[in-house]
């Protein structure tokens, strides 16, 4: 397989493009924070959204 980069992919009710430094709050406030989604993730909660900022600077 060549690697070909993130591609942005989109249909009329779907689109799935990379997660950038904008999507933190977002990701913060649904589910970066919550106990029930860390319990299932590779991190634990994180306490603020400083944590969540670093996560999305890859």
């Amino acid at each position: 397989m060549i690697p070909i980069g993130t591609k942005r992919l989109e249909t009329t009710r779907l689109i799935l493009r990379k997660a950038t430094t904008n999507d933190a709050t977002n990701a913060y406030r649904n589910w970066c924070n919550n106990d029930k989604v860390a319990k299932y993730v590779t991190w634990t909660k994180h306490k603020n959204i400083e944590e969540t900022k670093e996560l999305y600077k890859i």
